[in-house]
């Protein structure tokens, strides 16, 4: 059984989906000042990660694998329907993306395609970004 990503974990897997969307790796350094913490806890993260499946080193930096990237393309997903939902709540967006913080991460993708349905498959957050759709994520389904 594979154990529960941290929340250290997850923000790294987000981080790293921002740093390396262009499809560049990301150096160690600039993951460590993004994430706020030193290099070697930086370090210790991605080999966690790497030894997960999740991430994959390089000769110029790391970058997310094909199931991480799906991995932070979820995480992505339920943080921004959850800011969604938030802010249709009233909440302002910058609240909304405070409490939907890593909650999303507890959350199957049968739960996060209900909440995507109920607001009527929304394209973007509050702050403008695109929601990742239910189809990115069904190949990742049994």
């Amino acid at each position: 059984m594979t154990l529960p990503l941290t929340a250290r974990e997850l923000e790294c897997l987000r981080t790293l989906g921002r740093l390396t969307g262009t499809g560049w790796p990301a150096k160690l350094k600039a993951i460590a000042a993004e994430l706020g913490v030193r290099p070697p806890t930086a370090l210790e993260l991605l080999d966690r990660l790497i030894r997960r499946g999740l991430v994959e080193k390089g000769p110029t930096g790391y970058r997310l694998s094909k199931e991480g990237g799906l991995a932070a393309s979820k995480l992505d997903r339920a943080h921004r329907l959850l800011e969604v939902i938030f802010e249709r709540a009233g909440l302002p967006p910058q609240k909304a993306c405070l409490f939907s913080g890593d909650i999303g991460a507890a959350l199957p993708d049968e739960a996060l395609n209900a909440l995507c349905r109920l607001l009527n498959h929304p394209r973007l957050c509050p702050h403008g970004n695109p929601i990742p759709g239910e189809e990115q994520h069904a190949q990742s389904q049994p």
